[in-house]
């Protein structure tokens, strides 16, 4: 929620009066759904405009890249995100209280 990169994201979501909250993890689950766009996209571009094996959409996805909800959406050689974005919570009076969010360098 403290991202600017969020605030379209969840201006949208509210708009839309879905049933359930985006919760924590909303974001993420739209970022991870347009990285298979992209990769998928990328794939069909190199197979003349066929679908593609599994496979090379795998291998597609290690070249996608983009400003997505949660920051800069990209993968590294082991298929992980570099995306380290974290938030730290507190329990408070029996609620989880977010403390501080930021990126996690390693």
């Amino acid at each position: 929620e403290e991202l600017a990169s969020a605030k379209e994201f969840l201006a949208n979501y509210k708009a839309e009066n879905y049933k359930e909250a985006y919760e924590a993890y909303g974001g993420y689950a739209y970022d991870s759904t347009w990285a298979i766009i992209e990769a998928v996209k990328k794939a069909v571009e190199g197979n003349g405009g066929k679908l593609p094996e599994r496979a090379k959409v795998v291998e597609a996805m290690q070249g996608v890249s983009f400003e997505g909800v949660t920051g800069s959406v990209a993968f590294d050689e082991f298929g992980d995100t570099t995306n380290k974005q974290l938030t730290v919570y507190k329990v408070t009076g029996g609620a989880f209280k977010p403390v501080k969010s930021g990126t996690f360098g390693g």
